[in-house]
């Protein structure tokens, strides 16, 4: 249990900006869960080390020199459901707990993946040329999400979500992850190791990743894999662009072998504005904007509320990252 001065540092940046409202209902909440509590608000633009030598929980994304300047940090909280800029690197100390904050994006992105999914089956990107160009004109085919058979490649919190959404639509989901458990949820009709994804491939309407970023994902989407689809599938990926081999989903897509494809993520990004996947047909680009949305902040502090509370108690934190694993 923590009993000393508990000093817990948030540094807004990158897309975290809480609010003024956000930031002094934490520092009540503070004093509720931990009476010894200390908030200190870090500004990006003047801060030295004595502004956060006592930090013991960092909520943000500290550089090497914030690292460096912590010498009692016991556990980072990162806005991000992704640890890869952390994780297996030698940047923390085994000993410094580190914890994402997935979860807070598994609703967001589930909507996220959902738009893009029907946007690419409606071909809704071809809608929005004819209205630009006033164009009265039929998309040439659609694929109907009912009794669909849809793969979904990561079950953490948005793919899960996903694929409990597309279930209640109707579809025939089937789970791919790299360490399937012995249960069944109710929303797969099928769950398979990502060695065994290939089998599945090839009755799949489509393709939904939404795979953290880690040396066994990079390139994992390769061209065996996105030429086991079923041809005309879609492909949506809202993961990491980097697991994906971007030449063959140009290829398939250029030459018809896949329906189309909507991409929140790309590699590399930004895209260039000369790259290939801005003209290929129906594929409709997200710019990583999967975590644009109202709630996220407020979403965070509660994370952070709640894991403070197993702080204070002696627990681990939720969304424990494994540092070697990262995730």
């Amino acid at each position: 249990m923590v009993t000393d001065t508990l000093q817990i540092t948030v540094a807004p940046g990158g897309d975290f900006h809480p609010s003024q409202r956000l930031i002094e209902h934490f520092r009540s909440r503070l004093q509720e869960i931990a009476p010894n509590g200390r908030l200190k608000v870090l500004s990006a633009e003047s801060w030295d080390e004595s502004d956060i030598a006592e930090t013991r929980v960092f909520f943000g994304w500290p550089d090497d020199r914030m690292l460096a300047s912590m010498p009692r940090l016991e556990w980072v909280q990162l806005p991000s459901a992704g640890a890869n800029a952390y994780a297996g690197t030698n940047r923390l100390p085994e000993a410094v707990a580190l914890a994402t904050s997935s979860g807070v994006f598994g609703i967001a992105g589930a909507e996220h993946v959902l738009a893009l999914l029907f946007a690419v089956a409606r071909g809704i990107r071809t809608h929005v040329e004819h209205t630009v160009n006033r164009r009265w004109a039929k998309h040439a085919s659609s694929l109907e999400i009912f009794e669909s058979t849809i793969a979904v490649f990561g079950l953490g919190s948005i793919g899960s979500e996903t694929a409990r959404r597309l279930s209640a639509l109707g579809a025939k989901v089937i789970g791919i992850k790299r360490t399937p458990t012995s249960t069944l949820p109710e929303y797969l009709s099928g769950l398979h190791t990502i060695e065994g994804a290939k089998s599945v491939l090839s009755r799949c309407d489509a393709a939904v990743l939404a795979m953290p970023e880690t040396p066994e994902t990079a390139g994992l989407f390769d061209r065996e894999m996105i030429e086991s689809l079923k041809p005309g599938a879609i492909v949506v990926n809202v993961g990491r662009g980097s697991a994906v081999d971007q030449q063959a989903l140009i290829d398939a897509l250029e030459s018809g072998r896949l329906g189309g494809a909507g991409l929140d993520v790309t590699d590399p990004e930004p895209l260039p504005d000369d790259h290939p996947l801005w003209r290929a047909p129906n594929v409709i680009i997200a710019s990583h904007s999967m975590n644009v949305f109202d709630r996220k902040d407020e979403r965070r502090f509660r994370l952070l509320e709640q894991n403070l509370e197993r702080f204070v108690a002696g627990k681990e934190p939720a969304n424990l990252v494994d540092h070697q694993r990262g995730y």
